[in-house]
């Protein structure tokens, strides 16, 4: 049996070439016999490539529906995470706006310090091609410690303003 429906079909051009007889158009009965076995062959491989773009499609069809359930998986941890975030800093607020900003607690429980905090806000509308390359990411989104260097340096960036706050570090 040949190896691939190319040989095999190269294989069935060439014996239908030879096949008949020249003088009668008759078949040779040793070539039909090829013939009808170059063409089982031809069949029996064209199924077998049929079955693997079948289990292809079947892979390609679980892969999409697997990245559907993930996506919706990731989005949902997105939400969870924001949600987090947004409950983490209510903490810190809670616990500034009761007063106990700048007053360390510690017990078997967990503890809180508070950490001053010194940092770059940049502005929607901030032209980063004023500021220095280091400053800037290749996706033009601004590096704000750098950003701050150049600030505490003495040089002006559009669009950014030094902030300063204290934060608390619950453990």
């Amino acid at each position: 049996m040949k190896e691939t429906l190319y040989e095999i079909a190269a294989a069935l051009k060439a014996e239908l070439a030879n096949a008949f007889d020249p003088e009668t158009g008759e078949i040779d009965p040793e070539a039909e016999a090829r013939i009808l076995a170059l063409e089982g062959d031809r069949d029996h491989k064209a199924l077998d490539v049929i079955a693997y773009a079948k289990n292809v499609r079947m892979k390609l069809a679980g892969i999409r529906g697997m990245k559907g359930y993930v996506n919706e998986q990731l989005e949902r941890l997105r939400a969870e995470e924001r949600a987090l975030e947004r409950q983490l800093d209510w903490t810190g607020d809670y616990l500034r706006m009761n007063g106990l900003e700048g007053i360390n607690l510690k017990d078997s429980r967990g503890s809180v310090y508070w950490k001053k905090y010194r940092g770059v806000l940049v502005s929607e509308d901030a032209d980063l091609s004023q500021w220095p390359e280091d400053c800037v990411r290749h996706t033009r989104a601004p590096l704000k410690t750098k950003a701050l260097e150049h600030i505490d340096a003495g040089e002006p960036l559009p669009g950014a303003t030094v902030i300063e706050k204290v934060t608390p570090v619950i453990k």
